[in-house]
């Protein structure tokens, strides 16, 4: 029969089943316990995927905004610094940028 043998969702080898040996490895528990060890792996649902996304998204927009707001310090220190006084400068100014959409939050309110 060979070294590997077809099963529902892969191919399942021979050398762990009841034919080779049965009192070790009885095939019913030895199949339910290899689809467990596979990471737990359950049906995604689609919900999941689109949450992901979404934090994903929300991420991606955040720190680019903190890039925004620390691209003119880093233009005014890129050149003209020492690595140490450039890194001082974005230290200083990163509690400001982290807190970007708090400003942008306070600046639409006061507008409407």
């Amino acid at each position: 029969m060979g070294i590997f043998r077809p099963y529902r969702g892969g191919v399942f080898p021979t050398i762990f089943t009841d034919e080779c040996c049965p009192d070790v490895f009885p095939r019913n528990e030895f199949v339910h316990v290899l689809k467990r060890s596979r990471g737990g792996q359950r049906p995604r649902h689609s919900e999941n995927g689109s949450m992901r996304a979404l934090i994903a998204l929300i991420v991606i927009v955040y720190i680019v905004g903190v890039g925004v707001v620390l691209s003119p310090t880093v233009q005014a220190k890129w050149n003209r610094a020492s690595a140490s006084d450039f890194v001082t400068s974005v230290a200083q100014a990163l509690p400001n940028a982290a807190a970007w959409p708090v400003r942008a939050y306070h600046s639409i309110v006061e507008r409407g």
